[in-house]
Formats: C-alpha cells, structure tokens, sequence
C-alpha cells in the first residue's frame, strides 16, 4: 500500500514537472518568436546618393532653329538622388532634385535652372514610385544579377504619367544592392500642364529624354 503511495506520489510530481517545463519551453519559444527585435524587423534597401544619368534629344521640326542643325543632344548627371526599396514587396521610391542636375555642357546649366516652365521651386523633385513586377525574395538572398521590369507612376513638374523600365537587380553582399534601370519618356510634351505648353512643346521640336539609373542600396532594419 505504501508502495501505490509512493507511486502516485512520484506520478503527480513528474506530471507537474513535465507540465511546468513544457509551460517553460512554450514561453521560451514565444518569446524568441515573437519579441525577438531581429525576427519582428522586416528590412527596407535605402540609398541617399544615387546616381541619374539623361540624355535629352531634341529634334528641331524648323530645321535650323537655334542651333542651324535637325537634332541636339543635351547630357545630364546628378548624384544627390535618394530611393527607398522594400525586399519584402518589391515597392520602390526614387526621388531626383531638380536643382541637382548638371549639363555637360556647363553654358545650358543656368538658362536650364531658371527656365520658367521647369517650375523648380514648385516641384523641386522628380519621383517615381512603383515595383518591380517580377520581383521574388530570392533576388536578394544570393549574390547574383537578376533582370527586372518595372511599373509605376513618374511625376515631373506636378504631371504624374504612368511609365514602364527594365534593368536589373544585383546582390552584392548580405547588406547591399545595385539597382539599374532604363527610362525613356518618347515625347515630353506629355508632362504639359496645360494645352499652351504642350504646344510650345510640339510646335518647333520634338524632346525625347532617355534616363538611365543607377542606385547602391545599403540595407537597414524597418521597424
């Protein structure tokens, strides 16, 4: 009798003591999953020196205005761009200032930063916010380059157009990415604000701008 006693005893004990470390081992798992700040981050890409280069074709419709040649080509630089890009959705920002850009040829620089139909201290930035539509996680976890296509809206001087790229992705290491892309804008005029621009735009030239991106990600926690 003492025996089953004992027995019962030893039972209930191990039983509490199986049931208080699973207790234990729960709370341990939950804690690890869920107020972990490394598992409960999601990481976003950022880049607060990217580099935009434009080539601006103009093509005179009067041959011989202004220039006493069909076609002139402008290029532009600047280096003081930021962007934004989510490795969860494949969402992206990028933010040009207008100010920022450079010519090559330095005698355009301040007609181009005082011309009244640029608007600059109105829309001091260029922004595209879109996504990469082929865009899967894989992309950035193995150090290689991976074609994408891009979709989203483009909005310069206040007109937001929607607008198409390709380029591609490129995982450098753990914490860093390359971005590239190429945009094309056929015929400015579509960025008009209103019919007199868009026909002091379309009646002596033809402006096709073609702009090629290129963005280093450094990679930070989003909280």
């Amino acid at each position: 009798m003492e025996l089953l006693q004992s027995w019962h005893i030893f039972v209930i004990l191990a039983r509490h003591n199986f049931l208080d470390m699973l207790y234990k081992l729960s709370l341990l798992v939950s804690l690890l999953f869920f107020t972990s700040p490394l598992l409960a981050q999601k990481y976003n890409y950022k880049s607060s020196s990217s580099k935009v280069l434009l080539k601006t074709q103009i093509e005179f419709k009067k041959a011989g205005a202004n220039t006493g040649a069909n076609k002139m080509t402008l290029a532009l630089s600047n280096t003081e761009s930021t962007s934004e890009f989510d490795a969860k959705t494949g969402q992206l920002t990028f933010s040009a200032p207008v100010k920022d850009f450079k010519f090559e040829q330095t005698k355009f620089q301040k007609t181009f930063q005082s011309a009244p139909m640029l608007k600059s201290k109105d829309y001091a930035f260029v922004v595209f916010k879109g996504k990469v539509v082929n865009y899967k996680r894989r992309m950035v976890r193995k150090n290689k380059s991976n074609e994408v296509t891009l979709e989203g809206m483009l909005t310069i001087r206040g007109i937001t157009k929607p607008i198409k790229a390709t380029g591609t992705l490129t995982r450098v290491n753990k914490t860093q990415l390359i971005g590239k892309a190429q945009f094309v804008i056929p015929d400015a005029s579509m960025f008009a604000s209103n019919q007199e621009e868009q026909k002091g735009l379309t009646e002596e030239a033809k402006v096709t701008v073609n702009a090629k991106v290129e963005v280093v990600y450094e990679k930070q926690a989003k909280k």
